[in-house]
Formats: C-alpha cells, sequence, structure tokens
C-alpha cells in the first residue's frame, strides 16, 4: 500500500493501526540480538511450555521489518501529507525543496 503514489496517508495509517490493534508488536532490533546472545543461555528453557508461549523468532523479524518500514514510511512523507491525505508527490516534494533551498538564510 504504501509503495504506491495515490495512497491515502489517512487510510493506510487507519489500516496499519486496524491490523496492529489487537496483536503484539513485533521485537525491537535491541530485542532480536538480545534474543541471540541469550539464546545460549535459554536452551534449557527451550521446552514445550516456552515454545507455547513465546513467538516464533522468524516470524517475529519479518514483521519488525514490516513494521519499522512502515514505521519509517510515515514519519517521511508527513511533512507532504495534503487536509484530505493525498501525499504530495515527488516532483511536488522537490519544488518545495528547491524553493526552501533558494530561500535566503536569516
Amino acid at each position: 500500500m504504501i509503495d504506491k503514489e495515490e495512497t491515502n496517508y489517512f487510510e493506510a495509517s487507519k489500516t496499519f493501526d486496524l491490523y496492529w490493534k489487537n496483536r503484539e508488536l513485533p521485537l525491537e532490533e535491541e530485542e532480536v540480538l538480545n534474543s541471540k546472545f541469550q539464546k545460549e543461555r535459554k536452551k534449557d528453557e527451550k521446552g514445550f511450555f516456552y515454545k507455547l508461549f513465546h513467538r516464533n523468532e522468524e516470524e517475529a523479524r519479518k514483521y519488525a521489518f514490516e513494521y519499522k518500514k512502515f514505521k519509517h514510511w510515515q514519519q517521511m512523507v508527513e511533512p507532504y501529507v495534503q487536509e484530505d491525505g493525498r501525499i504530495l508527490s515527488k516532483d511536488e516534494q522537490l519544488k518545495i525543496f528547491e524553493a526552501e533551498k533558494s530561500r535566503p538564510k536569516l
């Protein structure tokens, strides 16, 4: 959805929020890295109950990347969101950048 130029910012954000509303947020990089370092220590804990109550690390990494990618997209396009949710095109963004660059500094 975020790869399409005609994406409405508010619709995309609403869809994202609805998807994650009743789900556990993905692991952050620090948690993934720490889990790798603690893996050796937790070998004894990898029994039935550990697997039952802890998420699949591969799945967690996948969702962490997608989650972070969307959050980054939100942050990057937010300055260019119009009142109706339309995101300015790359050409429109470039015009704003050029205008700001050519403005005299105070």
